[in-house]
């Protein structure tokens, strides 16, 4: 198999692993993580003050900013995510078969 094949099979299975996390796993997460729970209580404090001293337009500007916020942690999230598929595949003994399993990630 080629390295372009290969790429997008490795690409595909992260990428699909990645969404399968995201949509499934995160609802335990955020039920059962004391932190997490913590930090989404203290955001939501902090909107519903900014909506009392702010006008409509600013609260527009408000969403956009934590938009691009998540956005931005979205794909550092991937990044991590993919460099933790490549760490963990360093260590399978039989994914040697794949030459150069590092790279394709």
């Amino acid at each position: 198999m080629n390295y372009k094949k290969m790429k997008n099979i490795v690409d595909g299975i992260v990428e699909n692993e990645f969404i399968h996390i995201s949509n499934i796993e995160e609802t335990y997460f955020e039920n059962e993580n004391f932190k997490y729970k913590q930090k989404q209580l203290a955001t939501k404090s902090i909107k519903e003050v900014l909506k009392l001293d702010t006008t409509e337009e600013q609260q527009r500007l408000i969403r956009e900013l934590e938009d691009s916020i998540s956005d931005e942690w979205l794909e550092l999230c991937r990044f991590y995510f993919r460099e933790g598929v490549r760490a963990g595949l360093g260590s399978l003994k039989f994914l040697n078969e794949i030459d150069d399993v590092g790279t394709i990630l």
